[in-house]
């Protein structure tokens, strides 16, 4: 079988041998072409920009920088820090990139939220924006004039949090925003202001994600009608299904859902209504489920979803799956575990192995097992014939490198790591592991990790590190020649979701 390669395995000698044979008008054309992709692959419609206000210095940077940029960007994020004077300055930055803009998204510190003065000024500047996120806004009228609020026709996905959906006045988000089909909201027993609007939007969303911070409006947001949803999110980890109607009612939604692709569903989910879920919801390609346990005959329902690719449970006890239960699900490609208890990692390596033979992702996030813990690790992802990416994320545990030698699978390339250190106990003799791509993030750093490293991984070609100094890095390429070794400042823990 022949081992899968990317474009970073395009050895430069095989380019200079193509190069020697070309004249000088052909070697133009090709740092044309190289030039055109260079265009591509950066494209300012497709880069995120992000502004930062809460470091000391930065308004002047901006002001010298962003309002005479001539780059066409599309999507903006803004952190904001206990000053909110630079609201003023953001102004200037949305009318600057007012006919580019189609995403907004506002992180303001939690004391100084967005005031309803901003947002009637956002918009007015942003009539071309389809997607807005703020995540903590303050929209009581405290001003000392009317306040005019310009209609967001062209928005499509709204993400507005501490109820925002509750706006003061004559304002009401249904008119300000009409042709809404993704709708992220909180919903709590203060206001019922949240349950209309849902209503209102409910018969054109194809998105919707809410938070429940009252677990009573559970049951109300399950009995209103969906005909058109395609993905959801629930967060209600307090809800507890406790008599036979509560739990028809919810099998009851998912029998009118049957065009779900994504589900979220963090609120304690029981084996009954997993059971209905897959045989109503037959289309889901992603499911990640917050429940008790994970029975035999939950991974029974997962392999009747014949079009899943995705799956991730969080927060449960694994219990050992039945082969003879379940038919084989060629569909999967990606499993995510996090904050699980493994009762038998043999049990489930085997199965994994014999059920899901396309998985090629594979993510343990602060999983707990019964064994070694180093052993578990090992036997959970070894023997995976397709498996091409690995994510072990465990901060307050120290990692041996030897963990390589028994993952050394033919498409393993890209290993990513989060822990407090390495140490080597043993290395192999002879043993030449092909994994190529490794990010890591440790507490502890130092030569010996790089070191050892180099001896157990001779064919590395690409380190990415994070949580150490520069000095570190510095150190890694003195050591690791011929290895491109990349710095990141900050490894983002939601991106090994």
């Amino acid at each position: 079988m022949s081992e899968e390669t990317t474009i970073d395995d395009l050895p430069e000698e095989m380019l200079e041998t193509i190069f020697s044979h070309l004249d000088l008008e052909d070697r133009k054309s090709v740092t044309a072409v190289c030039n055109r992709w260079s265009r591509l692959a950066l494209r300012w419609s497709e880069l995120q920009l992000e502004v930062d206000f809460r470091k000391c210095g930065t308004e002047e940077s901006y002001r010298r920088t962003l309002l005479v940029s001539q780059r066409p960007y599309k999507h903006l994020v803004c952190y904001f820090g206990y000053d909110y004077a630079m609201g003023d300055l953001l102004l200037y930055i949305l009318a600057k990139f007012s006919e580019s803009l189609e995403t907004v998204k506002l992180i303001p510190n939690q004391f100084v939220p967005v005031e309803l003065s901003f947002f009637a000024s956002l918009t007015k500047l942003s009539a071309n924006l389809k997607k807005l996120h703020i995540d903590a806004c303050n929209f009581r009228d405290n001003s000392d004039g009317e306040i005019e609020c310009h209609p967001l026709n062209n928005l499509q996905d709204l993400y507005l949090e501490n109820n925002l959906l509750d706006l003061p006045g004559e304002h009401d988000i249904r008119e300000l925003t009409p042709n809404i089909t993704a709708l992220h909201v909180q919903i709590s027993y203060y206001s019922d202001r949240p349950l209309h609007v849902l209503r209102h939007f409910g018969p054109r969303l194809k998105e919707l994600e809410v938070w429940f911070l009252s677990e009573d409006r559970f049951l109300e947001v399950c009995s209103m009608e969906f005909p058109c949803l395609r993905k959801i999110n629930f967060y209600c980890v307090d809800w507890i299904f406790q008599d036979e109607d509560t739990i028809r009612m919810v099998q009851q939604f998912f029998r009118k859902s049957p065009e779900l692709r994504e589900a979220t569903l963090r609120c304690n989910m029981i084996a009954p209504i997993l059971a209905d879920l897959a045989n109503s919801c037959q289309n889901l390609s992603f499911l990640c489920l917050s429940m008790e346990t994970v029975s035999a005959d939950c991974f029974r329902w997962f392999s009747s979803l014949r079009n899943l690719k995705s799956l991730r449970l969080e927060d449960a006890t694994i219990e050992s799956p039945n082969l003879e239960q379940c038919p084989t699900l060629s569909s999967l490609r990606k499993i995510s575990l996090y904050s699980v208890k493994i009762t038998n990692a043999l049990d489930l390596n085997h199965f994994l192995c014999r059920s899901y033979p396309a998985l090629s992702v594979l993510e343990l996030i602060n999983v707990t097992t019964c064994g070694s813990f180093l052993y578990d690790q090992v036997v959970l992802s070894c023997n995976m014939a397709q498996l091409e990416r690995l994510v072990l994320i465990e901060p307050d545990k120290s990692i041996n490198l030897m963990l390589f030698e028994y993952i050394d699978l033919l498409k393993l390339r890209e290993v990513k790591l989060k822990f407090k250190e390495s140490y080597l106990a043993s290395i192999p003799v002879g043993k030449q592991l092909r994994i190529q791509h490794i990010t890591m993030e440790l507490s502890v750093v130092n030569a010996d990790t790089f070191k050892n490293l180099r001896l157990v991984l001779p064919n590395l070609k690409r380190l990415t590190l994070s949580g150490c100094s520069r000095n570190d890095v510095q150190t890694a390429r003195e050591i690791l020649t011929g290895c491109d070794v990349r710095y990141r400042r900050k490894w983002r823990f939601e991106e090994a979701f």
